[in-house]
């Protein structure tokens, strides 16, 4: 008789159980400390205030991407907290479409509309987590705690507190992957076209995505991406005029050209280094990093390749995660908030049954991801090397390289050998009578 195998977690019983308490101390501290201070923060909903300015002054014909048209309205905007408080000025950089889109929150008073666009976001990000959950196999109780691990950790509420709009992409990129998992290639081509929103966080890891498909996906998934993106042009083009596609296209090259004078405050390992290091090594080093992704990129592709990785078993959603933790962690210009797109990669490292939490690098991960950013934010951080935004990303990426938790591809397997032993057993049963 076959002896049931001991499962990971069971060696660790003890040491789980007092992690899972300090975790849900944390998280409710955090939860507490954030209802309790961030709602009277003159910061609360700044990115999304920007948006909003931006919609109002595409909503009046003027040009959002040029600072002074913007500045004049945001001066009259006010904050989020306080309608009568000026707030500081935040430059707009998305594209002129995610503007007109952003005007139809202007018809309501800003507060609202935060709260509004605060449900949106919320909303989209449980759902991604949801279709992401479904993508690696994680049921019932299991896929509500990956769901509580991540929706209530500090970084998506530092995500909810600006009113950034990352949780679209990270649903983009999920149901496109889900579509892809149901040979729908056309739409998940078209469905990550949303990608503009913030092109430089999701198109290469979009290419990485093409490298491990087959050959007719890939030019489905292709021709998907490239007339959804024509359709939201020309949309553009009609609604707001080419004008401002062009003004955004010339906004992208300033940010690219000040990249070492521009950093987000928390922002990657590349922003930290181009904000302390200056030019010309600062650029430098900026193209070794990004020469380095795509060398790495290269071998985890030509991996995937020889050991028959696609999108369709696991193999190939680690290799999204890979590219999308290690450009996260190297790519300039990464918003704190930009971090929620991390749940794609989460569950890589969790496995289906969150066995993985028995490896040591994976509860570093963890604990990083629950107690990094609230230490950050109260001032507690180390040195630049150690923000969150560089330590979570950073963890993350050295689990997924060196840990690898039981998939269902392993499950699938291990039935099948199980299925062979049993009918040779049979057959020679069969041959000893």
């Amino acid at each position: 008789m076959r002896s049931r195998p001991i499962s990971p977690l069971a060696s660790w019983t003890p040491f789980y159980i007092g992690m899972t308490i300090l975790a849900g101390a944390l998280l409710v501290c955090t939860v507490a400390l954030d209802l309790g201070a961030l709602p009277h923060e003159t910061g609360l909903g700044s990115d999304f205030s920007a948006f909003y300015a931006a919609g109002l002054t595409v909503r009046a014909g003027h040009n959002p991407y040029n600072w002074t048209q913007l500045g004049q309205t945001e001066a009259h905007v006010g904050t989020v907290v306080d309608p009568q408080l000026p707030m500081i000025f935040n430059s707009y950089a998305n594209p002129p479409l995610f503007a007109k889109v952003m005007a139809a929150y202007t018809i309501i008073p800003q507060s609202v509309a935060y709260a509004w666009w605060l449900a949106a976001m919320a909303a989209m990000l449980v759902g991604s987590l949801v279709i992401i959950a479904g993508l690696y196999s994680m049921r019932g109780a299991r896929s509500v705690a990956f769901l509580l691990l991540f929706a209530l950790t500090p970084i998506p509420i530092v995500c909810y507190y600006f009113g950034q709009q990352t949780p679209i992409l990270l649903l983009a990129l999920a149901g496109s992957l889900a579509l892809l998992r149901r040979s729908c290639p056309g739409w998940a081509g078209i469905i990550v076209s949303v990608a503009w929103i913030k092109p430089h966080l999701l198109f290469p890891v979009i290419v990485v995505l093409i490298g491990i498909l087959g050959w007719s996906d890939a030019r489905r998934f292709i021709a998907g991406l490239i007339g959804s993106s024509v359709v939201l042009g020309l949309l553009s083009w009609w609604t707001t005029g080419s004008y401002l596609l062009w003004a955004w296209v010339q906004t992208l090259l300033v940010y690219a050209h000040r990249m070492d004078n521009g950093q987000p405050l928390l922002s990657s390992l590349a922003g930290v280094y181009l904000s302390v290091v200056k030019r010309p090594w600062s650029i430098v080093l900026n193209d070794v990093c990004m020469i380095g992704w795509i060398g790495l990129m290269a071998v985890v592709l030509w991996r995937a390749r020889r050991t028959g990785v696609t999108v369709n078993n696991d193999g190939g959603l680690r290799v999204i995660a890979i590219a999308l933790v290690s450009w996260l962690l190297l790519t300039p210009y990464v918003h704190p908030a930009d971090l929620v797109l991390l749940g794609m990669a989460l569950p890589a490292v969790l496995g289906p049954q969150l066995e993985g939490l028995s490896a040591p690098l994976v509860r570093l991960t963890i604990g990083a991801l629950l107690t990094a950013p609230t230490l950050d934010l109260l001032g507690f951080s180390p040195n630049y090397l150690f923000t969150y935004s560089v330590s979570v990303p950073l963890f993350l990426l050295a689990a997924l390289l060196t840990h690898k938790p039981r998939s269902r591809d392993d499950d699938r397997r291990d039935q099948g050998v199980a299925a062979l032993e049993r009918a040779y057993s049979c057959s020679t049963a069969t041959f000893s009578t």
